[in-house]
């Protein structure tokens, strides 16, 4: 992750610079829960919110099919919520995630321009969180379809 233009002295930031290797992790046991509230729900392109029991399955698949994934923050931004919960803020991140499958013999990297949003809430800072906070929402807006053409180049090769 690029962190020569963030300033991480902000708690979102923070957040976020803990949090993106858990959402990178190629693990199958995914350790994102930590830094997840246990209502928390992921919103992919304005979808349908999706709990992370039925987003889990994903990480699992990917950690099969993936031989590298990570995300690049370009900019982010820390904003304090002044919705009267104390402590709330909402973190928003410009990022490109860079994705290599496993059976590209070429090793060939795609790049995907994302944007997220991360609503956080204060939490029991003994239970899970990150510094006394954790994710409630997630949104996400990008293309996937460079990674699904490059699955189906990769599979058409074979």
């Amino acid at each position: 992750m690029a962190h020569s233009l963030i300033l991480w002295h902000h708690l979102g930031l923070r957040f976020l610079k803990e949090y993106t290797p858990a959402l990178d992790s190629l693990n199958p046991e995914s350790p994102l829960p930590k830094f997840l509230s246990p209502n928390a729900v992921f919103i992919m392109n304005g979808a349908t919110p999706t709990r992370f029991a039925e987003v889990e399955k994903i990480f699992q698949m990917r950690s099969q099919m993936l031989k590298d994934f990570h995300h690049d923050v370009t900019r982010a931004w820390d904003i304090e919520t002044s919705d009267g919960k104390n402590g709330a803020r909402t973190v928003m991140v410009d990022w490109t995630s860079t994705t290599i499958l496993k059976q590209d013999a070429e090793g060939k990297p795609i790049e995907i321009s994302e944007f997220g949003v991360i609503h956080l809430e204060p939490c029991d800072a003994s239970s899970r969180g990150f510094r006394g906070l954790w994710a409630t929402k997630l949104e996400t807006w990008m293309d996937a379809s460079p990674v699904r053409n490059r699955m189906t180049e990769v599979m058409a090769a074979k």
